[in-house]
């Protein structure tokens, strides 16, 4: 799929449809330019989001290692911890993933991104804390 399918994705999509498009990005991601890879995941991310429902385990793990892999081979910017700290809200990972990101992030989102961690409760970040 290319960037133009992702962008035309409707929001609310059901949580399982949402899981088979992110499989499809994390198998497409090795092959394409990272902008594309990128762009596609802050869309998935927006797409997850309107789903109202926490993804399922095997997808937070994958995104996990994806982000995990992404921070030990490739140099860090503000646009990728963006799109990195987004992911991680909107599929509600990890709170100590969401930090170790944080703490590299100088961007324009940062207060945002601060008071989504501190309105998170639990291990997680909670994406519907504002609800």
């Amino acid at each position: 799929m290319n960037l133009d399918d992702y962008e035309n994705f409707p929001e609310g999509m059901k949580k399982e449809d949402v899981k088979h498009l992110f499989t499809t990005w994390l198998s497409h991601q090795k092959t394409e330019e990272g902008n594309i890879t990128l762009s596609k995941l802050d869309i998935l991310s927006d797409i997850q989001w309107h789903t109202y429902e926490s993804p399922d385990d095997d997808v937070k793990q994958f995104l996990t290692q994806w982000i995990l892999d992404k921070l030990d081979t490739t140099t860090v910017n503000n646009e990728l911890l963006d799109i990195m700290l987004g992911a991680s809200y909107c599929f509600g990972l990890k709170k100590a993933l969401f930090k170790d990101i944080l703490k590299m992030y100088s961007g324009e989102n940062l207060d945002e991104y601060k008071q989504n961690l501190i309105e998170s409760k639990g291990e997680d970040i909670d994406p519907y804390w504002t609800m």
